[in-house]
């Protein structure tokens, strides 16, 4: 049961570093996008 936990804490830090890069990367596209209108 501890494996286990173990086991889904890493999968928790795993999803919360996907879902923070996810919203660097759309981040980055809307102020991309909004360079582009800048421009």
């Amino acid at each position: 049961m501890a494996e286990n936990k173990k086991e889904l804490e890493k999968i928790k830090k795993y999803q919360q570093k996907i879902s923070r890069d996810m919203l660097r990367e759309a981040l980055l596209q809307e102020s991309l996008k909004d360079n582009h209108d800048l421009l």
